[in-house]
Parts: structure tokens; C-alpha cells; sequence
């Protein structure tokens, strides 16, 4: 994090603090290669330096020195990326610090009230079995080898642990697609469900916040993510999806799209790959968020 503080009168005062950029370290693939990306998460400024949004002001000035120092080349972060609205956004993109490499949308599938098929199970995941991490990192190594064309965050045993089970206030639900008579695991579902203020009173919501397998298994695992929102009373299922994998999902047509007036940015103030390279290459869904 950087932050920014104004000397305040009279001049014994202790300085204030006035601007804050924060961000934590994520562990990528970038296009197959490993690398590391600061995600922007925690960007805040004080009524008073709010006046001054400007390339003199203190908004400018902590977000400009953590690009400079924390990221691009020669820096612990290759890239950088996060989900600002569209009003946290405009400003460090008219200062010339940011530029969109893609959007973020909302997908809506109805759930789908369907009996399993002969080939493959679905299954919650028990990660006190001991091999739940083993089955984690197939997984992921068969997500990680159809995405050399897309940066990706790092979605291993280890980062699911952290991300879903151990997470403070939230509770995920994890299923495992398997083929049915080897075991063989397919891919990895993540869900939340929360309840939702509806005509007739609280209905549940279904989000699908994680999915780690090949890319040519997504339609599949959507498939199954719908049918386990029906299984538990939801009418359907959401996801928060880079709007560069709506080709890959084989939509039905009863599956809608909602944009969020969200960017994806770019760094473009301090020396980093270009960013032409990035644009529409992020694989990101709602899971890679730090408030979902």
C-alpha cells in the first residue's frame, strides 16, 4: 500500500493521512508462464483531497508512486488488474495511469431441474479426505495447460484452501465433477448461496463464484453448476464472468447478460508489457473479486 499525508497546521500537528492505494500480491499464469499480478483492491481519499483531482492531487499521487514502484517491469508484479465501478475508474483513466483491457458481465442461467447422466457424478468436495489436494491440482494443471493464450490466476490446492475454505465470514460450497466409473475428476465447482428478497418473501440465490478444468469442459461444468442450483431450490444461477469467455460458454437461449459497468484496467504509467497483449486475454470470474 501507499499512502499519502498533508503536514498539518500548526506545524507541531502530526501529518494526515489523505490518500490511500492498496493491493495484494496474486500468483498468475501469464500466457503459461508463471508471474505475479498486484490486485488493486483498496483505493480511498479524504473529503479534503478530494478537491484536487488532478495529477497534483493526492489520488494521483498514490496511485502513480505504488504503479511506479510495485508494478511492471523490474517490479514484484508483471501486471496488475481489479474491479473498480465506472466512477473509480474514469479518473485514474483521464490521468492517463489506467486503460481497459475488458468488462466484467453478469451471466444468468435458469436452473435446470435434470437427472445426472450415465458419465459423469457430481460430488461435494471433502477436503479432509487425503487426496482432496491431489484432485485439486489435477484440476487445476488441466485448467493451467488449455489457458496458455490467457493470464489466470492461480487456482491450485493451495489457493483454493486459502480463497474458499478458509475464508472468515463466508461459506462456499465445492463440488467435484468425476467420471463416474473411474473417479477421474473433470473439473471444480465453487457456489455461494445467499438468500435474496423476492415477490413471496427470501428465495435463494445461486452464484457461481469458481470453475477450474479445461476450458472445453466449461459448458459441462455449467451444466452440472445449474442443475446443483435447482437441487437446492434456486431458480437460477449467476456468475460474474470477463466478457471474453461469453464465446466459450455456448450460451442456451434462455441465458441472459447483464453488464456491470465494470473495466478491467491496465496498468499504462509505469514500463509493463503492452497493453494490446492484455486486452481480452483475463480469465477472470467472480471468485477472483475480494468482496464476493
Amino acid at each position: 500500500g501507499i499512502g499519502v499525508w498533508q503536514n498539518e497546521q500548526p506545524a507541531q500537528s502530526p501529518p494526515r493521512l489523505i490518500a490511500h492505494y492498496g493491493g495484494i500480491s496474486r500468483d498468475i499464469c501469464y500466457f503459461g508462464q508463471p508471474a505475479r499480478a498486484l490486485q488493486c483492491c483498496d483505493v480511498m481519499v479524504a473529503d479534503r483531497g478530494r478537491a484536487t483531482l488532478s495529477r497534483h492531487g493526492p489520488l494521483f499521487l498514490a496511485t502513480a508512486t505504488c504503479l511506479e514502484h510495485d508494478l511492471g517491469y523490474g517490479t514484484p508484479h508483471l501486471v496488475g488488474f481489479g474491479f473498480p465501478n465506472l466512477r473509480a475508474y474514469r479518473l485514474p483513466e483521464k490521468l492517463g495511469l489506467y486503460a481497459p483491457v475488458g468488462r466484467m458481465v453478469d451471466v444468468c442461467w435458469p436452473a435446470l431441474n435434470q437427472r445426472p447422466g450415465l458419465r459423469l457424478a457430481v460430488r461435494p468436495l471433502n477436503i479432509d479426505d487425503p487426496r482432496s489436494d491431489e484432485r485439486m491440482n489435477a484440476c487445476w494443471a488441466a485448467m493451467q495447460a488449455s489457458l496458455d493464450t490467457y493470464i489466470v490466476g492461480v487456482r491450485d490446492a493451495r489457493y483454493l484452501r486459502h480463497r474458499y475454505f478458509a475464508h472468515p465470514d463466508k461459506t462456499y460450497q465445492c463440488y467435484i465433477v468425476q467420471h463416474r466409473f473411474s473417479g477421474a475428476p473433470l473439473g471444480l465447482l465453487v457456489l455461494r448461496l445467499q438468500d435474496k428478497d423476492g415477490p413471496g418473501g427470501a428465495a435463494p440465490h445461486a452464484e457461481l463464484l469458481d470453475l477450474i478444468g479445461p476450458r472445453t469442459a466449461l459448458p459441462v461444468l455449467i451444466h452440472h453448476a445449474r442443475r446443483i442450483a435447482a437441487r437446492q431450490g434456486c431458480a437460477d444461477l449467476h456468475a460474474w464472468l470477463s466478457d471474453n469467455l461469453i464465446p466459450l460458454l455456448q450460451l442456451p437461449p434462455e441465458a441472459s447478460i447483464t453488464d456491470l459497468a465494470i473495466h478491467i484496467p491496465a496498468n499504462v504509467w509505469s514500463a509493463g508489457p503492452d497493453i494490446a497483449t492484455q486486452r481480452d486475454r483475463w480469465w477472470l470470474t467472480g471468485g477472483d473479486t475480494d468482496f464476493r
